[in-house]
């Protein structure tokens, strides 16, 4: 066990925000459920400019957001496939927003398609594989997870704290402990396991050299 884990597991504790509780009051549209450096903020821009009122990002998301999304995801690691999230959590954290990209809502792509059956689904990728491995590791791994001021202030401050706690859960634990090494198989398996459930459904294929 990493020297930093007793810290962050007494950090969690107190650094506890009260969870957000927003009720919404208009239905989820779209679920862009393609990988974070696919596109995610061409494709918020794009359907905003569409007209969609709200489309969340993972910019999008504070602090007591993140809290919450890094409990559920330690939360479906534990359960797997029988972990289930209504509605009303999905629009605790997500609030009136009327479309979805990028993380964290990538990382419940299953769940988000069964919460609201009638969204129409997006899945966004890029052809050239390498091309987002690269780009992942420069944005995400070097500029997030391997970020020194990013550790350093987490150990002082609340925002960072958990900041650092969702992009931990984002870069590493998503790409089953370490994306240099399975980086590009999980990259592929996500898009298989959302296509197969997905199965007879019409979704939207997008690809960033679509453009």
């Amino acid at each position: 066990m990493s020297l930093f884990r007793p810290v962050e597991l007494f950090l969690q504790w107190i650094y506890r925000f009260d969870e957000p509780h927003v009720v919404r009051d208009r239905p989820m549209q779209v679920l862009a459920l393609g990988l974070s450096r696919c596109g995610t903020e061409s494709l918020k821009t794009a359907l905003e400019d569409l007209g969609y009122k709200g489309v969340y990002h993972g910019f999008e998301a504070k602090a007591d957001q993140c809290m919450v999304w890094t409990r559920l995801w330690d939360a479906k690691a534990a359960r797997g496939s029988d972990m289930k999230i209504g509605t009303e959590v999905f629009g605790s954290l997500i609030g009136n927003y009327e479309a979805v990209t990028d993380a964290p809502c990538n990382m419940f792509g299953k769940e988000l398609i069964e919460a609201y059956p009638d969204a129409k689904v997006i899945l966004n990728r890029r052809k050239d594989v390498d091309a987002w491995d690269k780009s992942f590791r420069s944005a995400l791994i070097k500029g997030l997870r391997d970020n020194w001021w990013l550790k350093a202030f987490s150990l002082f401050s609340p925002d960072y704290f958990w900041l650092r706690q969702f992009t931990s859960r984002l870069s590493i634990d998503y790409f089953n402990g370490s994306f240099e090494k399975h980086g590009l198989d999980v990259y592929r398996a996500h898009y298989r396991h959302l296509e197969d459930l997905m199965g007879e459904r019409n979704y939207l294929e997008w690809t960033v050299e679509d453009a």
